[in-house]
C-alpha cells in the first residue's frame, strides 16, 4: 500500500516529503506494483526528485514485481541524465530483470544511443549476457542492436568488446 510519503510525492508536495523523511519516513518502502519512492521519480523523469532521494539515502537496486530496477526503468524512458546519475551513485548496471534484460539491453532494444553511450563508459558493463525477452530472445546487445540495423550501436558496442560470433 501507499505510505503518507507516497501520497506527498505522488501529489508533489516535496516540502511535505522532506519533513516526513525528517522524521523518519522510509525512503524505500514499496508501493503497487513494487515501485519504491525512487522507482516513481525516474518513472516521472524527476532528475532533482531522484537526485534529492539518493542524497537521503534511497536504494538504488531495490526492485519492482518484474524485478527492473530504476536503472532499468531510466534507460527504457530515454532519461540519459537521470540514468547518469545513478551509475554514478553506483548502480548495477549488469542487473537482470524477469526477461534477464539489462539496463544495456533495454536502452539498445528502444534505440536510445546517448543511454547506451552512457552505460559503455561503465568499466564493468557485461556485454555477453542473453535475454529471455519475447521481442528479442536469446540475444546479447550486440545482437539486439544487430537486429534493428542501429549501426552506430554494433560500432560502439565492439569496440566496447562485444563478442561478434557468440
Amino acid at each position: 500500500g501507499r505510505t503518507s510519503l507516497h501520497l506527498a510525492a505522488f501529489s508533489g508536495h516535496w516540502q511535505t516529503v522532506r519533513q516526513l523523511i525528517h522524521y523518519g519516513a522510509s525512503l524505500d518502502e514499496p508501493a503497487g506494483a513494487g515501485d519504491t519512492m525512487l522507482h516513481w521519480a525516474v518513472k516521472k523523469g524527476n532528475f532533482e526528485a531522484v537526485d534529492e532521494l539518493l542524497h537521503y539515502g534511497a536504494t538504488d537496486s531495490l526492485r519492482d514485481i518484474t524485478n527492473w530496477t530504476p536503472l532499468h526503468r531510466a534507460c527504457y524512458q530515454n532519461h540519459e541524465g537521470i540514468a547518469r546519475l545513478l551509475t554514478r551513485n553506483g548502480a548495477d548496471v549488469n542487473a537482470t530483470n524477469d526477461a534477464n534484460q539489462t539496463p544495456i539491453m533495454i536502452a539498445t532494444g528502444e534505440g536510445f544511443v546517448k543511454v547506451v553511450d552512457l552505460l559503455l563508459k561503465s568499466p564493468n558493463i557485461e556485454l555477453e549476457l542473453r535475454n529471455r525477452s519475447h521481442r528479442y530472445y536469446n540475444c546479447t546487445a550486440l545482437d539486439m542492436a544487430v537486429k534493428a540495423g542501429n549501426i552506430h550501436m554494433v560500432k560502439r558496442l565492439v569496440e566496447k568488446g562485444a563478442t561478434i560470433d557468440s
